[in-house]
């Protein structure tokens, strides 16, 4: 939703063309590049579902020759630690791991210990940040 709502604020037109779906691994990453550089004119920047799927599109931008950020930027989501130690370092959004598993378990425990049979759904946001590194 917020690549739509970033679309929309923005004024640019969306493009289903520009959008794949895949899994959230490095060999998602790589197939999924695969589809993109079909496209004509290619996108000249790639924003990934996560870090992992994101170092997969790297691997495929950098053995087919093309330079990071010059011809492709690229941008991740989570702050793998491996992001940092690649060549050029990933750009990430980082996002509160631990803060996200202590809060679905507070969640829980409430539900647990109200003894209802019905659940009571919450939707809680968490701070993410952008940390931006030479990939963009």
């Amino acid at each position: 939703m917020g690549y739509f709502d970033a679309l929309k604020k923005h004024g640019v037109p969306f493009d289903e063309n520009l959008v794949v779906y895949g899994g959230f691994n490095e060999g998602d990453g790589i197939v999924e590049f695969r589809k993109l550089l079909r496209l004509n004119p290619m996108p000249d920047v790639i924003f990934a579902v996560n870090d992992p799927v994101a170092i997969g599109a790297f691997i495929q931008i950098k053995e087919k020759g093309f330079k990071i950020p010059d011809d492709i930027a690229l941008v991740g989501f989570s702050n793998n630690p491996i992001s940092a130690l690649i060549d050029p370092p990933l750009t990430t959004v980082h996002q509160p791991s631990y803060e996200i598993g202590r809060t679905a378990a507070r969640l829980l425990l409430k539900e647990i210990k109200n003894h209802r049979k019905e659940i009571h759904h919450e939707t809680i946001v968490l701070k993410t940040r952008l940390i931006i590194r030479k990939s963009t």
